[in-house]
C-alpha cells in the first residue's frame, strides 16, 4: 500500500538496487490511487478487527495479555501507516508531476527516504529471522530517520528564504515530512512489538507476495 501511494512498484522493496529513472520518474497515469486502495482494502478489515476487539471478553493469563495488547498495537500502526500514505499521495501526485524543480527535488528526497526506510525494514526480517535480534538495527534506522528529518526541516526554511517556495507551499512540505515520520515510525514500532519476548505470530505469507497487485 505503501508503495503504491509513492508510485513505486513493490519489487523495489526486493530489487538489488533501485532504479535511479524510476526514482525520478513522474507518476503513471495508470497507478493505484491511494484513497481507492484504502476503502477497498484496509478500511473494512480493520473496521472487523475493531468490531472483533471490541467483543473478545475471555479470561487471558499475563502472557496472553501482553500479545493481545501488542496485537492491537501492531493492528493500529500498521492502520496509520497506511492513511498517512493514503494523505501523503495528495501533494505527491502534484508536485512530483511538476516540472523539474526545488519542490519537485524536495518531494523527491521525501519518496527516496522513505524508500531506503522500507528497503531496510523489508531486508532485516528477511535478513534475521530471530526478531529478538532486530533491536540494533531499527534503533540505527530511527537515528538515520531523525538525521534525515532534522536536515531536511533545515533544507525547508533555506528554500523559503531563498523564495522557492511561499508559506502555503512550505507548510506542505512539512506536513508530509510529518507523514514520511510517522509511517517510519510506525514500521519500526510495529517490528520492535514483533521482537518483544512475547513473540507475535508471522503475519507475511510465504511467498512474500504482495496483498495488492501491481497495475
Amino acid at each position: 500500500m505503501i508503495c503504491h501511494a509513492l508510485y513505486l512498484p513493490v519489487d523495489r522493496l526486493t530489487c538489488a538496487q533501485p532504479n535511479a529513472a524510476r526514482l525520478e520518474a513522474r507518476p503513471d497515469a495508470r497507478a493505484l490511487d491511494a484513497e481507492a486502495v484504502y476503502q477497498r482494502h484496509v478500511k473494512g478489515v480493520y473496521g472487523e478487527l475493531l468490531t472483533f476487539m471490541g467483543q473478545l471478553d475471555v479470561p487471558l493469563d499475563e502472557a496472553h495479555q501482553q500479545a493481545w495488547t501488542h496485537s492491537q498495537l501492531v493492528a493500529l500502526q500498521l492502520v496509520n501507516a497506511v492513511k498517512d500514505a493514503r494523505q501523503l499521495q495528495v501533494n505527491l501526485s502534484v508536485q512530483l508531476a511538476c516540472a523539474d524543480g526545488a519542490r519537485r527535488d524536495a518531494y523527491l528526497a521525501l519518496r527516496r527516504h522513505l524508500l531506503t526506510q522500507l528497503r531496510a525494514l523489508h531486508a532485516l526480517a528477511l535478513e534475521q529471522p530471530d526478531p529478538a535480534a532486530w533491536a540494533p538495527r531499527l534503533a540505527a534506522l530511527a537515528t538515520q530517520a531523525q538525521a534525515f528529518e532534522r536536515k531536511f526541516r533545515q533544507h525547508l526554511f533555506v528554500m523559503a528564504r531563498n523564495r522557492q517556495v511561499d508559506g502555503v507551499q512550505l507548510g506542505s512540505l512539512m506536513n508530509d515530512l510529518g507523514h514520511i515520520v510517522r509511517i517510519g515510525q510506525g514500521l519500526r514500532n510495529v517490528m520492535q512489538v514483533s521482537g518483544a519476548p512475547f513473540q507475535l505470530p508471522a503475519w507475511a505469507a510465504e511467498d512474500d507476495a504482495p496483498l495488492i497487485a501491481d497495475a
